[in-house]
């Protein structure tokens, strides 16, 4: 799977509403544990349907949407040696929160990652992700985000305004107004952290939130912002272009 196909899938999912339908070792040795840190890209297959998945996971956390399923996940993991288990909360994409998970598999650094996922509403699934060298290993800084962003949904608008240190303010049609950092914690990899507040008087969504993005490139290097952030409540998934 390419790489720029699945993350043009994403943007295109999210920007312009094109996409989406349902559904150790022995011995006194240690053993290395393996790296899952990256974006991950692959399939999540439930019941005979398939779903492209993009993982991005970093240092503990992780954030993954299975664009066909329309279903957004955040959640903590550990890795021992090869094995990687996880504890994840499932939402609708942009919506509420729907139920519990737990992830358990393998991964292999800069490799594979391939995993099954029990639900608590009784499904399960299997994931099989590859790592992009492409994707994440790039240099991208709090520069690259400063300026003027914009996006939609079906029945949202938004406006975002990032400076330099990675602060930003961003404005919603649906009332609501976003505020917080934006920062990236290793050099030479495309991964974003950040805190985010959301208020407003006429906001139903309003509480603090954090997760995980990347840049991408669309009709110029890093012109395309994607941001996933949760909390107990909501989880969300939104695409931006640079102004």
């Amino acid at each position: 799977m390419k790489v720029k196909t699945l993350l043009t899938s994403l943007a295109c999912l999210m920007l312009f509403a094109c996409g989406g339908g349902g559904g150790g070792g022995g011995g006194s040795t240690a053993v290395p544990n393996e790296d899952a840190n990256g974006i991950w890209l692959g399939l999540t297959s439930t019941s005979g349907f398939t779903s492209e998945t993009i993982g991005l996971f970093y240092n503990g956390s992780l954030i993954a949407i299975n664009l066909d399923f329309g279903e957004f996940y955040k959640g903590t993991y550990t890795v021992n040696g090869d094995s990687i288990s996880a504890s994840i909360r499932g939402y609708e994409l942009n919506g509420p929160f729907g139920g519990t998970g737990t992830l358990t598999g393998t991964v292999t650094s800069q490799g594979t990652l391939r995993a099954t996922v029990d639900a608590s509403t009784g499904t399960t699934s299997d994931v099989d992700l590859i790592y992009e060298v492409s994707a994440y290993e790039r240099t991208i800084s709090t520069s690259d985000l400063a300026g003027s962003w914009s996006g939609s949904v079906p029945g949202l608008t938004f406006i975002i305004t990032i400076d330099a240190s990675g602060n930003f303010v961003a404005l919603g049609s649906d009332g609501c107004v976003a505020s917080g950092n934006l920062g990236i914690p290793e050099s030479g990899r495309n991964m974003i952290v950040g805190d985010i507040s959301v208020a407003g008087s006429a906001c139903t969504v309003s509480g603090n939130y954090d997760g995980l993005g990347l840049l991408t490139d669309n009709l110029a290097t890093n012109d395309v912002l994607v941001f996933g952030y949760a909390n107990d409540s909501y989880g969300f998934a939104y695409a931006a272009t640079r102004n």
